[in-house]
């Protein structure tokens, strides 16, 4: 009788083994096809405000500008002076500088002297009449003085060609000018006013020009553009990261006119690109816009990050089969049945995932201790928990073909599969923690070359918060979507020396 249970319980582990009933008769079910992954439709925006302190400004300005003005002109007295001139030198005080919401004032006091130099004749052959006017006007009081102040106004605004119009305008007041020349007082207040007019105005027009035409702020912006354009290795820049890359592709620049007040003029500059974490390294190509788009000012300086984490799913299967294969469950020994996983591998089907899970089960409640070997097709969602940054399989569902079979398998088969979802929902989950991590280094040491400290220049940035939203995927990759998030913020305090 004994020989005859042997015989039978040798037959059925047989019969799950080897014969068509067995493991071969489940095939993989027909998976369906699985749309590929659109762009990344959400871009990345960092946007900056630069505030220039009005002390710097003053101070560049004030090295640059003109100090004195010299001019000439015609004695108006009638008779043997009328051929001699009338001369001045205006010299101005250091700048003051004011900051007003409709634009910057700059004025400086003007003082200086007046004087008749001796050209009565013009003639270079000697002249015994000239000699003796000469003497005649060095007994006289030559020498005046003039008072007045110069002011210029600049509303600056940014044209979209990455050049400044300053939108420059000067004003001369001279309130008092002459001379007295032998009991006369010449009346030489228009003359030194429009020799300083035309001076200004000259001065006015070269530097509007100059500015208008000054390439710095697109120099610097394709340098900074080009340092953008990159992929950086996130296991180069943290130690253990997964062997992924950061790829940042600038595609868009704008900025704001300036905002002036009393202390500083701040211009908003901000750039928006693509950002994604992908497995491959690359060099993007990124093209320097020839337009700068004009938007609204900003208050505060602040970055948010679309990071997308793209993972292969080759690589997805490697992190299960990490969690999974070689598992034995149920863990207790006493257990009537256990079962060992093999393999694990994850397929995409539609909106769903199919996980084929090879085990190999043992009976272990009779002393014959059927067993065999299996695969089993679950269907299951992927759900993002957030709050542990995990990727957690949900929504799970025995194949409607191997609960079919339930009864073509072995005893222990069956009652194995009472567990399987219990081992799937506590060890097929993937800790994203790792990947955040990295995502996050990768954003902070881009951070890094921006917050430094250098002569006149303050930077600072830093992440304020990491998180991750979503999940997608298609037939080959299974998408992160993490969001990034800080602040940002630049002050000058001390312009470079003009040359």
């Amino acid at each position: 009788m004994v020989s005859g249970v042997v015989l039978i319980g040798g037959a059925l582990w047989a019969l799950d083994v080897y014969s068509v009933f067995g493991p071969s008769y489940l095939q993989r079910p027909e998976l369906e096809k699985t749309p590929p992954l659109k762009p990344v439709s959400q871009m990345s925006k960092i946007t900056v405000p630069v505030t220039v302190e009005l002390a710097a400004i003053r101070s560049t300005i004030d090295a640059t500008a003109p100090r004195s003005f010299t001019g000439k002109r015609q004695n108006p007295i009638a008779g043997p002076f009328i051929k001699s001139e009338i001369g001045w030198t205006i010299k101005r005080d250091a700048l003051a500088l004011i900051g007003k919401a409709d634009g910057l004032a700059l004025s400086a006091q003007l003082s200086g002297k007046l004087a008749i130099g001796d050209s009565v004749t013009g003639s270079t052959k000697p002249d015994p009449i000239g000699g003796m006017l000469d003497a005649i006007v060095g007994a006289f009081d030559q020498h005046g003085e003039v008072r007045g102040n110069v002011t210029m106004i600049a509303r600056p605004t940014l044209m979209p060609n990455w050049r400044i119009d300053p939108k420059l305008s000067g004003q001369v007041a001279i309130p008092h000018g002459g001379l007295t020349f032998g009991g006369l007082t010449i009346d030489v207040e228009g003359d030194v006013k429009d020799a300083i007019d035309h001076a200004v105005s000259e001065q006015v027009g070269a530097l509007q020009k100059q500015v208008r035409n000054d390439t710095t702020i697109e120099q610097v912006a394709r340098a900074q553009w080009s340092k953008m354009c990159r992929s950086v290795s996130l296991a180069g820049v943290a130690s253990g990261s997964p062997n992924l890359f950061l790829q940042l592709r600038p595609v868009r620049a704008y900025a704001a006119h300036p905002l002036i007040d009393a202390n500083a003029a701040t211009v908003t500059l901000g750039v928006e690109a693509e950002t994604k974490i992908v497995a491959t390294d690359s060099n993007p190509d990124c093209p320097f816009p020839a337009q700068l788009e004009i938007v609204p000012p900003v208050d505060q300086g602040r970055f948010a990050i679309a990071a997308p984490i793209e993972i292969p799913f080759a690589e997805l299967n490697r992190l299960l089969n990490m969690q999974l294969k070689g598992r034995t469950f149920p863990e207790d020994a006493d257990a009537t049945a256990q079962a060992t996983v093999i393999n694990v591998d994850v397929a995409p089907s539609g909106d769903q995932l199919l996980i084929a899970l090879r085990v190999k089960a043992q009976e272990q409640a009779t002393w014959f201790g059927f067993g065999g070997w299996a695969t089993l097709y679950i269907w299951v969602r992927p759900q993002l928990d957030q709050a542990e940054q995990k990727l957690r399989l949900t929504d799970m569902a025995l194949d409607v073909r191997t609960r079919a079979a339930f009864g073509l398998m072995s005893v222990a088969a069956r009652i194995a599969i009472s567990y399987i979802q219990e081992v799937l929902e506590q060890y097929a989950v993937i800790d994203l923690k790792p990947y955040a991590a990295s995502a996050r280094a990768g954003i902070e040491a881009i951070v890094a070359d921006f917050d430094k400290q250098d002569d006149g220049v303050n930077a600072s940035a830093s992440i304020t918060d990491l998180r991750m939203v979503g999940v997608e995927f298609d037939s080959a990759t299974l998408r992160l979507n993490t969001e990034i998030e800080g602040s940002a913020k630049l002050a000058i305090t001390k312009l470079p020396a003009q040359k």
